[in-house]
């Protein structure tokens, strides 16, 4: 683990935040290549930029807000971080009404916009493992990681011992999703995400033994795995209206902003 680059002694990087700095520089890089062969206008690219920005600050507020909420902590305390699942969730509602107010569809948009959330997840996971959150339960698998004297996992526990690597286990799997969904092109990309990222994260809180807070004592959940399940509704109603609306084969967007093409999306 390696919370901080030392650059001489009074310059000191905190990986967590270059990882995230990387991963939202890359989804942006990729989400360009997407957008050339797809055919976007340099208007509906400049549009699409602005919303994706609005949408980091919001998702970043969200999931501060929602970790304040289950660790029961005042607002601007310092002491909370981010929950992932909250910030995906308020961050693509910002994001489906910054679409629409752009004239665009709303999911063959975030089809285009599935790879780019795919890299900035796998490189933001990777912040958690160099920052020691999201850490997991003991293990004697050969998977065990030892974090060191200091770190969030040794503060918990005590002492250092093999413990599982989920932020690890999370990033291969965002990374694999990102390679897939890039690779095969489905039509229904961001479902397909969304409903491989609530299942995986439901079942990878059962490792998990980092604080995560509550959402209620009487629910025998995380809180993540209450978003996991309701992003699993969401997902479920958004593919039958999907289906039920479906008029034509592939969509494209012209330059209007009318639905056109996004094929493969």
């Amino acid at each position: 683990m390696y919370p901080f680059i030392n650059i001489g002694s009074y310059c000191h990087i905190p990986v967590y935040n270059l990882c995230i700095g990387i991963g939202i520089v890359c989804a942006m890089l990729l989400l360009q290549y997407n957008s050339r062969i797809n055919h976007l206008s340099e208007r509906q690219m400049g549009m699409l930029y602005m919303a994706v920005l609005v949408t980091i600050i919001t998702g970043f507020s969200c999931a501060y807000l929602f970790d304040a909420f289950t660790q029961r902590l005042p607002l601007f305390s310092g002491k909370g971080g981010l929950t992932l699942m909250g910030g995906m969730i308020g961050g693509m509602a910002c994001l489906a009404i910054c679409i629409k107010m752009s004239n665009m569809p709303v999911l063959p948009t975030f089809n285009l916009l599935t790879p780019s959330f795919a890299i900035a997840h796998f490189f933001g996971r990777l912040g958690c493992f160099f920052a020691g959150c999201c850490f997991g339960k003991p293990t004697g698998s050969f998977t065990g990681v030892c974090f060191p004297t200091g770190s969030l996992p040794w503060q918990h526990y005590h002492t250092s011992l093999p413990i599982h690597p989920t932020q690890l286990y999370e990033a291969l799997f965002a990374l694999v999703l990102c390679a897939l969904l890039s690779s095969f092109k489905p039509r229904n990309a961001f479902l397909l995400y969304m409903l491989a990222y609530a299942v995986f994260r439901f079942f990878i809180e059962y490792l998990r033994n980092d604080e995560r807070g509550i959402i209620s004592k009487h629910l025998p959940f995380s809180p993540s795995q209450f978003l996991s399940l309701l992003v699993l509704a969401l997902v479920l109603l958004c593919y039958t209206l999907s289906t039920y609306k479906k008029t034509g084969t592939d969509m494209q967007l012209d330059d209007e902003g009318e639905p056109e093409g996004l094929r493969g999306h």
